[in-house]
């Protein structure tokens, strides 16, 4: 797109003019430092074909290429992130570890039960698969049960060993179950779910894929999410993601992504909370 005799492949008239391909050198600048305007970009201005929905989020060729082995967690300083549901919809935990400039990402889901044939139907993807394949869990009844995921994650903790750093979260309807895991230990950090909280690490985690800097264990419940995320972005052209315009399920991501918005200030020598520093590390 940046070797200008292309262009008049697909502007027959617009790139025989000076001010035509004046236009195209600007739209082409504006959508290489704004990767939300790039599809727009390639596609009205290129024609090209591209893989991503309106205002979505991830190309997903980049994520498929950060696919790779993750390895030993209790190796790296992990970040926990939560994204609970209110009642029925999908509640998933983020991790995110940080080593040697990298950032090996994973997730793990929970649906209620009585609901799971329901949401299969709705959302088309195999949510029955992907338990026995270990990447959620069912709770029994009709609302997500908490203590499963408090369980889950203070064993994941444990059984591996990891050092976890800090666990975000939103006090909206996670603050019984952030309290309950302070009590274990675990460092929790209020994340509020604003676009002023979330614009930089939804920004730098997307540039981190790009960059090959990511690195995931091929979770398909993780990959379906973010082939759902789109973005919402202000005047000043912030970003977060969308779970009121995204057409399914985009929570795993939004875990993930809220264990980044802590995991990304790692290698700076210190945790940086939104107004102070706060800082913990806990082994278990």
């Amino acid at each position: 797109i940046k070797d200008e005799s292309n262009w008049i492949k697909a502007n027959p008239i617009v790139a025989t003019y000076p001010e035509g391909m004046e236009s195209l050198r600007a739209a082409l600048k504006v959508a290489l430092d704004v990767p939300e305007k790039m599809r727009s970009f390639l596609t009205k201005n290129m024609n090209g074909w591209v893989d991503q929905k309106d205002n979505g989020y991830m190309k997903m060729s980049k994520w498929r290429a950060c696919h790779g082995e993750i390895p030993d967690l209790k190796e790296m300083a992990i970040y926990l992130g939560l994204d609970l549901s209110m009642t029925t919809d999908l509640t998933s935990v983020g991790w995110v570890g940080v080593l040697d400039g990298f950032y090996y990402v994973g997730q793990h889901s929970f649906i209620p039960e009585e609901k799971a044939k329901e949401k299969m139907a709705t959302d088309k993807v195999p949510y029955d698969l992907w338990r026995d394949q270990g990447w959620m869990t069912f709770t029994p009844g009709e609302a997500v049960d908490y203590q499963f995921v408090e369980r889950w994650i203070v064993e994941f903790a444990q059984v591996n060993k990891l050092r976890v750093i800090e666990a975000a979260y939103d006090k909206w309807n996670a603050l019984h179950l952030a309290q309950r895991l302070e009590s274990k230990g675990f460092n929790m950090v209020e994340l509020p779910q604003r676009i002023q909280h979330l614009s930089l690490p939804t920004k730098d985690f997307r540039q981190k894929v790009y960059e090959g800097k990511v690195v995931h264990g091929n979770d398909p419940l993780l990959t379906f999410a973010y082939n759902n995320a789109i973005i919402k972005q202000d005047a000043q052209e912030n970003i977060m993601l969308d779970k009121a315009k995204s057409p399914q399920r985009i929570d795993p991501a939004a875990a993930v992504m809220n264990a980044f918005a802590r995991a990304m200030y790692h290698d700076m020598g210190a945790n940086v909370d939104l107004n102070e520093h706060f800082s913990g590390n806990f082994s278990f």
